[in-house]
């Protein structure tokens, strides 16, 4: 297959801290490139730097098509989001997992910080891995967010295997998961001690090109986008091939879903209902559930690295600054995790449950900002989100790591009883 390799698109960065406006595709024009219609739902999700509203998450939902002539701010942190949003969305609201009506994109967002990824460079060779991975299909777009990249494929929207989610939304988030495992496979080969932060959910959203990175006030960065060519009319058409694929990550082995006699599918529910009971006796029966810090691999380690819980919780992410949807998604996290063969979920759900009571406990106190809620109610949160991540796991189909074959590739196969 014969395509531009993704790398040659790149620009040089030595004059990214220029904050002027560089010359980059709109977000409008990104949107379409990954297949957005002019009607489709997505949040602009901005975060004033001065004001009343410092610091404050101002979601905002648009149509794509209203966002043709739609200028980008300069002095405000700004995001995306790649993925179709269900119509008449609440005010103030950016859009959750059951919000998201369209698998429309998929995505990555590659660091250069310690522990991760060590240069752009870096980043862009992983970018060319997982094209490689994907038998040549690259990213739509890829977004030099200012720190990283953040690569974007677009899926395919055809008859037989339609991007409408219809269903409970459980192949997306199998899918989700699968490339996160192809996605970090990736970065390890890259580079073995690199990780890469779990950012795979379909509502997630991404820096805004055209706009600026203010992550760091005294060094502000610009935020730009490179369309690959064979996309930038938004036809999604690679030259002389078929349309784009569905990226579709998936191991060939008892594990997937059969097809029944008479061609159904059978499919697993992505919530098995579980009690308080059944979660902590499912819990305990994982392997090494019981394991020690020292007997813990590095990707459990991580998740509940406990100065770096209390200082999520108490300040909050790029796209999320709540602590309890925070929690909630590192409870997740470590409950999916311990599913892939890692040990120690036992001590890594403690150490998020006390950081999270730490955390609670300083608001109250008036030692850190925000709502304080009481111990008791903390402590609901908690096991709400333990038993909540634990039916979803007992509906997953196991271990998404992708397969590798003798000569060192990916092996790829059709994504099967996907919902029409």
């Amino acid at each position: 297959m014969n395509i531009t390799h993704i790398s040659e698109l790149k620009a040089t960065s030595g004059g990214l801290k220029d904050v002027r406006p560089q010359p980059n595709p709109s977000l409008h024009e990104v949107l379409k490139a990954i297949g957005h219609r002019n009607d489709y739902i997505v949040s602009v999700n901005t975060r004033p730097r001065e004001g009343q509203q410092a610091g404050r998450w101002l979601p905002e939902t648009r149509t794509v098509g209203s966002l043709r002539e739609w200028t980008a701010p300069q002095d405000r942190d700004v995001w995306f989001s790649p993925n179709p949003l269900r119509q008449k969305l609440p005010r103030g609201r950016k859009g959750g997992i059951a919000d998201v009506v369209r698998g429309q994109a998929l995505f990555a967002d590659l660091d250069v910080k310690e522990g991760a990824l060590v240069s752009l460079g870096e980043c862009w060779t992983v970018v060319d891995l997982l094209t490689e991975f994907l038998e040549g299909v690259p990213p739509a777009v890829v977004v030099e967010s200012g720190h990283g990249l953040q690569p974007i494929w677009r899926i395919a929207n055809t008859k037989s295997l339609p991007n409408l989610i219809t269903d409970d939304g459980s192949r997306w988030c199998e899918m989700n998961a699968r490339w996160s495992s192809l996605v970090n496979l990736a970065a390890k080969r890259v580079n073995p001690r690199a990780r890469v932060d779990s950012v795979f959910n379909s509502d997630r959203v991404l820096r805004c090109p055209g706009t600026v990175n203010w992550k760091n006030a005294d060094e502000p960065v610009a935020v730009v986008a490179h369309l690959h060519p064979h996309f930038a009319a938004g036809s999604g058409q690679l030259k002389g091939h078929s349309p784009v694929p569905m990226l579709r990550p998936r191991r060939l082995d008892a594990s997937l879903p059969q097809p029944a006699p008479g061609g159904a599918t059978q499919r697993q529910s992505v919530r098995v209902p579980t009690s308080f009971r059944e979660a902590e006796q499912w819990l305990a029966a994982q392997p090494g559930a019981a394991a020690t810090w020292k007997q813990m691999d590095g990707s459990m380690q991580r998740l509940c690295d406990y100065p770096a819980l209390v200082k999520m919780f108490a300040h909050g992410l790029d796209d999320d600054t709540s602590a309890h949807s925070l929690m909630i998604r590192r409870v997740q996290a470590v409950v999916f995790t311990s599913t892939d063969g890692s040990s120690g979920v036992l001590r890594a759900l403690e150490m998020v449950r006390t950081a999270y009571l730490e955390v609670m406990g300083l608001r109250r106190l008036g030692e850190l900002p925000g709502e304080g809620r009481d111990e008791r109610a903390a402590e609901s949160d908690f096991n709400r989100a333990q038993v909540g991540a634990v039916a979803k796991a007992r509906g997953r189909i196991q271990s998404p790591t992708p397969r590798i074959d003798s000569d060192g590739r990916v092996v790829l196969a059709p994504m099967k009883g996907h919902s029409k």
